[in-house]
């Protein structure tokens, strides 16, 4: 298994392992709309860093979130201290941040958007996606960059935005992996430009104006579980 594979799905292993070393600023969760999230500022002044395969990643933490610095990303969450349920379910939005080369993907020449041709490459590997129902892949531009996403449900109460742009020479993936909790997913929708709102890769700040214009909802798939078919 790539080390993409093993990072996208031990994440929420990683998570569980790691909770108590995080910070524990938490706030109630709010009920904002998206007209009330889109218009708010982190007042925090904690940056979250990685330095990753030749990318430099910063962001400001918004307030009352949490964010920690790893080797291998930067992890972020609306309340690490509870962030699992009584039945271990996640409570809150989850983030891994991260930079992964593409060598092991097809890159053909003169592609439009090569963030979304890896990620309609990725959909397609049980490895990645096991038996998740899994949405086609989405392109856009983020500001000078490539970008897609796609969303995933993996019918086990949680589901998934994997959101990723492309740095050229050599290409590399920054990618992020959202996690919420099913009846939460208008939440992974809000808080994109909050996370984003203060980005930089390699030290030039990031125009969050893109996410604003994703869809809202997003259209999660429904999860059919064809074993119980039979």
């Amino acid at each position: 298994m790539s080390k993409f594979a093993r990072i996208l799905w031990l994440f929420m292993g990683f998570l569980a392992a790691c909770q108590t070393a995080y910070l524990s600023n938490n706030t109630p969760e709010g009920t904002a709309t998206l007209s009330e999230t889109a218009q708010v500022r982190s007042t925090s002044n904690e940056w979250a860093e990685l330095a990753s395969d030749g990318v430099r990643l910063r962001l400001k933490v918004p307030s009352g979130w949490q964010a920690r610095s790893m080797d291998d990303g930067i992890l972020i969450a609306q309340e690490f201290s509870t962030m699992f349920a009584d039945d271990n379910q996640i409570k809150g939005i989850q983030m891994h941040l991260f930079v992964h080369y593409l060598e092991e993907f097809d890159l053909p020449a003169n592609d439009p958007n090569i963030a979304e041709s890896v990620l309609n490459q990725i959909v397609q590997i049980p490895e990645y996606v096991g038996r998740a129902a899994v949405s086609v892949p989405r392109g856009f531009h983020w500001d000078q960059y490539d970008a897609a996403y796609y969303l995933l449900n993996s019918g086990d109460g949680t589901i998934t935005m994997l959101l990723a742009l492309i740095v050229e020479d050599p290409p590399r993936m920054i990618v992020c992996n959202i996690n919420a909790p099913l009846d939460k997913a208008a939440h992974i929708r809000m808080s994109l430009p909050l996370v984003f709102g203060d980005f930089t890769i390699n030290g030039q700040q990031v125009d969050v104006s893109a996410l604003y214009r994703l869809p809202f909802p997003l259209e999660f798939p429904t999860y059919m579980d064809s074993r119980k078919s039979h």
